[in-house]
């Protein structure tokens, strides 16, 4: 009874989901996930690829404050945190560390940034730090395999957390 309790509640509560890189566990467990040492604030951003995000979701650089660094979530879909999880597995090195998807408890202090179908939908942002006892690991992916292609582990990355999605009705 006890994990279909909880797996009830979670549902319940609508927990925030953020992915990142395993490279990164030790430190989110200790102090939490802290904005200031993120990599999504707006300055950061190679400027074509800001000028292309903003345009999708028909948003200005005006909507930001640039100066500001945010720690990015989703609410009740986990799914759409996969993209933020492998990029930033990309960048830390994806044959030696995983995906992994946080779930966030759902009394943070957050302002809804994105109101989009899709991927992108229900985002949701905080420039304040996330203590390390409202986070929990929610899923972790293996390593890129040496001579897997790229598109074949993002496919298997997206079957898993579809499947994992699924099975706790976030589907």
């Amino acid at each position: 009874m006890g994990e279909a309790f909880d797996r009830a509640w979670g549902l319940v509560k609508m927990p925030y989901f953020h992915g990142t890189s395993s490279k990164y566990d030790k430190e989110i467990k200790e102090t939490g996930l802290d904005p200031s040492n993120n990599l999504s604030s707006l300055e950061q951003w190679n400027i074509e690829d800001l000028n292309d995000w903003l345009e999708y979701h028909e948003l200005d650089f005006d909507d930001f404050d640039p100066d500001k660094d945010w720690i990015w979530f989703s609410k009740d879909n986990p799914r759409a945190t996969m993209s933020y999880a492998l990029q930033a597995n990309n960048n830390a090195g994806s044959r030696r560390f995983s995906p992994i998807i946080y779930e966030i408890d759902d009394s943070i202090d957050v302002v809804e940034d994105l109101n989009v179908e899709g991927d992108f939908r229900d985002s949701y942002r905080t420039d304040e730090t996330v203590p390390p006892y409202k986070i929990k690991e929610w899923f972790r992916f293996r390593p890129n395999d040496l001579g897997e292609s790229y598109d074949d582990y993002r496919d298997k990355l997206r079957e898993a957390i579809k499947q994992k999605a699924k099975l706790e009705g976030y589907e």
